[in-house]
């Protein structure tokens, strides 16, 4: 055959570099030996791995459900640990201790700002004013557009913790701010005081657990009470610093929430097991208890003018009103008068202070307010606003301004936008949001008013145990 121009110029190319290869001594490989080479080195190698088989070893069995079998599981071996609850699952040991008092420079503080805290404080809270100043949306509006935040620190470390409860005192002449955190720590903030430029912060463990609650009593501001999950309620004295714990006749109930009768003698009660309570507190004797679900009820408020109405809000999606009158002793259970389902868990439900309105807090992303009229409940307006607040943020409640200073109802909400929100009892229109991007960085899951102050002040808390004080 023939050849090109093209190929006799690159067979003549080839030849050359092969003349060149030859001078410098450089080995040429035989491609087709090295295969061939090759082939016989990879069947020496399978001929000797044939050599040496692996042992043979019994397999293991693989793991199987018991739950699928429909084998129930076998509580025998932990039935007798004092630390497993009644579903079986046992929970972690708490070894903590708890700290119930300062040391002595700082006991003799705490006492000199309660007593300065306690003067002038009445016992029971005083009526609401019978004309108001601020008394329409757009001048109370006016008034909110106004607070600023009142201290020279970006925020304040007042627990070690998440912070799960915040309140002030209700003195209106000394602002003092208390909250609870997740670890059972509380702390107190002498907010108009300072030392060598730092914020004055107290801070106890009287609980081993997470606080779930706290509040002063009614009639007897020198007593804050505070519940945990530690299935004790702890009294604080402001008077003698120090802590008791309220007799529940050696029963431990896995505390959620709480709140007073209108004479400050009987306390209402929650538990994670869906149940209800009430405890005499001038008895020995043990709690009243009703089963009202099987899901946890996370939120119990008496009403305060209509006192014979409680409500509930629970796990299992309702929001349940109760009437007092209806409780008999020798019944297991206690039917409602009235259950309004929501999308989701119910995480709070507060009356306002007049009695007139309710307004609960739901995941379902939604606030609800309902009017009381004629023994019914009537739903006014459902506002969209986002409670998915997840594992490490506190869940959203809306509470109302008890501050008997201003006759126009309305309730805050921490946002996850890191706002603060306000909105009218009357209308659920907003009516105010606060926001610092200088002070503020995280979610305010906390907000509560001032109950007592002239002119509005609100405390909000986060999940690092930080206070913004605005005024």
């Amino acid at each position: 055959m023939k050849l090109s121009e093209y190929e006799k110029k690159q067979r003549e190319n080839i030849e050359k570099n092969m003349e060149l290869l030859r001078k410098l001594d450089i080995p040429i490989v035989d491609h087709k030996r090295k295969q061939e080479e090759s082939k016989e080195a990879k069947r020496a190698h399978r001929k000797r791995m044939k050599e040496t088989p692996t042992p043979t070893q019994t397999p293991t069995p693989m793991r199987t459900s018991s739950r699928i079998k429909g084998v129930k599981a076998d509580m025998s071996n932990i039935m007798d640990d004092p630390e497993v609850l009644i579903t079986g699952t046992k929970v972690r040991e708490y070894t903590v201790e708890r700290e119930e008092s300062l040391d002595k420079g700082q006991q003799e503080k705490i006492k000199a700002l309660f007593e300065n805290t306690l003067q002038n404080v009445p016992n029971v809270v005083t009526d609401r004013v019978a004309d108001p100043p601020n008394s329409t949306e757009e001048e109370y509006k006016e008034v909110l557009s106004k607070l600023e935040i009142q201290h020279q620190w970006k925020t304040v470390k007042m627990l070690p913790y998440r912070a799960v409860k915040c309140l002030f005192h209700p003195s209106a002449t000394k602002i003092l701010a208390c909250g609870a955190d997740v670890e059972g720590n509380i702390g107190f903030w002498d907010v108009n005081a300072e030392e060598d430029e730092e914020p004055v912060v107290y801070n106890y463990r009287p609980h081993k657990r997470f606080i779930t609650d706290m509040m002063y009593s009614p009639v007897d501001h020198t007593k804050l009470f505070t519940a945990s999950y530690d299935s004790t309620i702890r009294i604080y004295d402001m008077n003698t610093t120090t802590f008791n714990t309220l007799d529940m006749a050696n029963v431990g109930y896995n505390f959620t929430s709480f709140d007073f009768s209108d004479n400050g003698q009987v306390i209402w009660f929650a538990t994670s097991d869906g149940e209800i309570g009430m405890k005499d507190m001038r008895t020995t004797l043990e709690a009243d208890i009703y089963q009202s679900t099987d899901k946890k009820v996370g939120c119990i408020h008496v009403n305060p003018v209509h006192t014979h109405l409680l409500t509930t809000a629970s796990n299992d999606r309702h929001c349940y009103i109760h009437d007092i009158r209806s409780w008999k002793k020798s019944k297991d259970t206690w039917d409602p008068i009235e259950r309004i389902e929501h999308g989701f868990a119910v995480t709070s439900a507060y009356w306002s202070p007049n009695g007139s309105k309710l307004v609960t807090t739901s995941y379902d992303s939604y606030i609800r307010l309902f009017n009381y009229d004629q023994s019914q409940l009537k739903l006014k307006v459902s506002l969209p606003h986002n409670t998915r607040t997840g594992r490490w943020v506190t869940g959203l409640r809306a509470r109302w301004n008890t501050n008997p200073n201003v006759n126009l109802e309305h309730f805050i909400i921490g946002n996850m936008e890191h706002s603060v929100d306000i909105y009218s009892g009357e209308t659920g229109n907003e009516i105010g949001s606060l926001y610092d991007p200088a002070h503020i960085t995280a979610v305010p899951s906390c907000a509560i008013f001032h109950p007592s102050t002239p002119n509005p002040a609100i405390l909000t808390a986060n999940g690092s145990g930080r206070v913004v004080y605005w005024a």
